[in-house]
Parts: structure tokens; sequence; C-alpha cells
């Protein structure tokens, strides 16, 4: 889902001041998902990158029953993707 128009605004502004002060940095790319997106994601702790293990389904299935027992809330999520540049 592509982020609503006030908080790409301020996205942009933010990276303004940041290049102002001569910051260099990475894109950040944000995505807003549903509660039930998001537990899968933290199941496999971060973005997948290797075979599914039934672990992750046990782990998916308590942060579900968790949040809709009212007990916990993921807010948010970090993946860090750095392309690197071969010279």
């Amino acid at each position: 889902m592509a982020l609503p128009r006030y908080l790409h605004e301020i996205q942009r502004q933010i990276e303004g001041w940041a290049r102002e002060f001569g910051l260099d940095f990475f894109d950040v790319i944000f995505e807003l998902l549903p509660y039930d997106a998001i537990n899968m994601v933290a199941a496999y702790g971060g973005f997948p990158t290797r075979y599914p293990h039934w672990r992750f389904g046990m782990d998916y299935e308590q942060l579900s029953k968790s949040y809709g027992y009212g007990l916990s809330k993921i807010y948010e999520t970090t993946a860090i993707k750095r392309e690197l540049q071969v010279r």
C-alpha cells in the first residue's frame, strides 16, 4: 500500500533537511501493512530469506492469537536492504 500523501510530504521534507546537513543515506521505502501481514513478517524474523520451516507457522499463530486477544501489537518492523556496488 502506498503512503498517504501527507506522510509522503513529511518524508520528502525530512529527506531535504538531511541533505542540507550533508548527510548521505540510502532510500527508505515505507509500506503500510495490515496486522496479519505484519505478523507474517515478524514470524519470519524479518522478511524471509530462507526456506520456510514449521516453526514460522507456529510463531505466526502465536502472534495472531496474542493480537486477537489484545495482549500485544506490533507497530513497526524494519528490513535493511542495501545494494552492493561492484567496482
